[in-house]
């Protein structure tokens, strides 16, 4: 270098040290520059490569996909519990106990009512208690069909055939309340309840009218 420059050469390098200092830059940059710059032939710096990701990173996805599966298993699952909640909570028939205990009370048209939403027109015991309930109310002709009808289902039902007698009774009916009576003693004796009920009920009728 000439020496006549020297001076120059580090008057300016002094500037712009001062220049740095005073604007933050890095002092290296302005004397030397970046350092692959000083030489052409020098390969960039190769760039850092990504971190390979861990065990833990790679499981996740899988783990994610795996939650949701079990999580839509479990919706799943509450559909058919609630299906069944909502099928095991459903309003459940009233049944033949409830009706037998409005009888004896004398409620007689609860009892009717009971009867017809039990949805069961094929059933004898069924029928037979629709008869009495319409008989008590002073129906004896409504009651009459439901006994017909039971008899239908079940020809040796006892308790048919006892009301049954009761009701031609009350129709003054007496020689088809006596067939009632002996059916009844070919189907259960002479001794069963049904049959003395009945006996009792013809001979209270024949005393009142002195037959």
């Amino acid at each position: 270098m000439n020496l006549r420059l020297k001076p120059l050469y580090f008057h300016a390098a002094a500037l712009a040290i001062a220049l740095a200092f005073t604007a933050g830059a890095p002092v290296a940059s302005f004397v030397t520059g970046p350092a692959h710059a000083a030489n052409t032939d020098e390969p960039a710096p190769a760039p850092v490569p990504a971190p390979a990701p861990s065990s833990s990173d790679t499981n996740q996805p899988t783990k994610k996909l795996k939650a949701k599966k079990k999580k839509k298993k479990k919706f799943k699952d509450d559909n058919d519990t609630s299906s069944l909640d909502h099928n095991l909570q459903a309003p459940s028939r009233p049944d033949l106990t409830l009706a037998n205990s409005q009888i004896k009370a004398g409620q007689y048209r609860a009892a009717i009512i009971t009867l017809n939403r039990l949805s069961r027109p094929e059933d004898a015991n069924v029928l037979n208690l629709l008869g009495y309930s319409h008989r008590k109310l002073g129906l004896v002709d409504v009651g009459m069909r439901y006994y017909l009808a039971a008899l239908e289902r079940n020809p040796e039902h006892k308790g048919v055939h006892e009301y049954l007698g009761e009701a031609y009774l009350q129709k003054d009916d007496l020689e088809k309340a006596e067939i009632m009576l002996k059916k009844l003693g070919k189907i259960c004796g002479t001794g069963c309840e049904p049959y003395r009920e009945l006996a009792a009920a013809i001979a209270d009728y024949k005393t009142k009218h002195a037959l």
